[in-house]
């Protein structure tokens, strides 16, 4: 392994500055992916929020559908379709809550 010190003298200043530049864009590089790392958790978060929000507006027929109704109570005409709606409902609240409803 060749050292500064291996070097003739004027070529130790290059050497000693491509060496500066390397650890300054290294560390540079460090930052910025921590910082991606920061922004990414954030814009998670958020989205999760605004998704429990959203999820928190649909009305009662998506979490409770009795059978046997007649087709006018039910929001998409026919109890299938409701419960249709419930079960994407339901498996989007346990992707967002990791399992818990």
């Amino acid at each position: 392994m060749i050292t500064d010190l291996d070097l003739p003298p004027a070529q130790r200043t290059q050497a000693n500055y491509w060496r500066a530049q390397y650890y300054q864009a290294r560390i540079e590089l460090v930052k910025a992916n921590k910082g991606l790392r920061k922004l990414r958790r954030r814009l998670d978060k958020l989205r999760e929020n605004d998704l429990k929000f959203l999820l928190s507006l649909l009305s009662d027929w998506a979490e409770e559908v009795p059978k046997g109704l007649d087709p006018t109570m039910y929001s998409t005409g026919t109890y299938e379709g409701d419960l249709a709606i419930k079960k994407r409902v339901d498996k989007i609240k346990e992707m967002t809550s990791g399992g818990d409803k």
